[in-house]
């Protein structure tokens, strides 16, 4: 059986190319049969999927911006934060700004601490200060994020942090899976030296990552660290913020990019940006929407290759569903597809075997939805955020009729 067929713009990451050469799938711009459409840009805006064919799968969630943006994940975090105040301690407290000016400059006053200012839609490492204790702060009008300085876990006296990789496959049901690989990105001065190459660990400042298997590997065997433990906190923290979201997330989805009857059509790989603390405790400093696909090292391209593949493989396993659009000469309405899905069962049971075969094949883990009697209370967090009022998001505009969803 021929494998899926996937349009790709006509510039992407060299990594992209590559992983779906090794899956043997064939790639044209703009291919209007191809069940899968792969983007590379940050900024494609909801009217991508306008444009969408009533099979295609997309890699790209409608409003997951809620939580890319900084002001906005700092919102819905701080909305769920208080029913369940023990879990979700992997934020740093934060302030959004302009809106809690006041509020930052009585705390910079009080506390003995830094902080650390972030524009809301900054990337890069672009326009972040930090503000020592004792330290005059005049605010202004931008939009961005205080947080309160985390003093890093360090090896070899220097701060890293760990960019790990979620996947969202589908939103309803909501289902994650976490990458067991990523980078671990370390600062290229050691910690004390006072400036930026001591303190950002941005690739656009310091180019001085090391993959996380070889990190996680060191830490096990030279300072007796529990990682797999460690994995245990880092997934709840992914898990807990992207169900934070769930609500608006579910909205654009409905209104934007409406699955099919066998299956969801949009995926999204996410970069998270962790940091351990002095006590090995994760902080979710913010989510990337398109995660850096550039590599500096043979060994960075080979991981982000095989993360690329995994993700295809996992959040589009529709090869009997390409068969049957290559077979037709003619085009598909939402309605002759959704009917012509409903008569032919086995696509559905085609695509939930190959997902069972890619997750034992790639290094993906679902981490929700799980039987991990652990992980019982995530359902209730989940109820509760279903159950809070939508409500527009510092930074981003959602459509009324999004927010209102069926009812508009």
């Amino acid at each position: 059986m021929t494998s899926i067929h996937a349009s790709l713009p006509q510039r992407c990451f060299a990594a992209v190319r590559i992983a779906f050469n090794e899956l043997n799938i064939p790639v044209k711009e703009d291919d209007d049969k191809a069940i899968l459409v792969w983007l590379d840009s940050l900024k494609e805006g909801d009217k991508v999927f306008q444009h969408l064919k009533p099979f295609q799968v997309i890699n790209r969630i409608p409003n997951m911006n809620v939580i890319t943006r900084k002001a906005p994940l700092a919102r819905v975090i701080q909305r769920i934060q208080p029913f369940f105040p023990e879990l979700f301690q992997f934020m740093p407290k934060s302030y959004i700004l302009p809106f809690k000016n006041t509020q930052l400059v009585h705390a910079i006053a009080r506390d003995q601490c830094r902080y650390i200012i972030k524009p809301d839609s900054g990337s890069l490492g672009q326009g972040i200060t930090i503000v020592e204790p004792n330290t005059e702060y005049e605010p202004d009008d931008t939009m961005a994020v205080a947080q309160k300085y985390i003093e890093s876990f360090l090896i070899d006296n220097t701060k890293f942090d760990l960019r790990i990789y979620a996947l969202v496959t589908s939103v309803n049901p909501l289902q994650i899976y976490v990458y067991r690989g990523g980078l671990a990105r370390f600062c290229s001065e050691e910690s004390g030296s006072n400036t930026i190459y001591s303190e950002l660990t941005n690739v656009s400042i310091n180019h001085n990552s090391k993959l996380i298997t070889h990190i996680f590997q060191r830490m096990r065997d030279e300072m007796g660290i529990d990682t797999d433990s460690l994995w245990k906190k880092i997934d709840a923290a992914i898990a807990l913020t992207i169900i934070s979201a769930s609500s608006f997330i579910q909205k654009g989805v409905d209104w934007y990019c409406p699955p099919t009857n066998s299956y969801s059509r949009c995926f999204q790989v996410l970069g998270f940006d962790i940091l351990l603390d002095k006590d090995l405790n994760p902080y979710v400093l913010e989510v990337n929407y398109r995660p850096s696909l550039d590599t500096h090292t043979g060994e960075e391209r080979r991981m982000k290759v095989d993360m690329i593949r995994g993700a295809v493989q996992i959040g589009a396993p529709l090869k009997l569903a390409q068969h049957s659009l290559d077979a037709r000469k003619w085009g598909w309405t939402k309605e002759s597809w959704d009917d012509f899905l409903l008569k032919t069962p086995e696509i559905e049971t085609a695509a939930k075997e190959a997902r069972k075969n890619a997750e034992k094949m790639n290094r993906y883990d679902l981490i929700w939805p799980s039987n991990d009697p652990e992980k019982k209370i995530w359902k209730k967090v989940y109820l509760k955020v279903q159950s809070l009022n939508m409500e527009q998001m510092p930074g981003i505009t959602v459509p009324q009729s999004v927010m209102k969803g069926s009812e508009a």
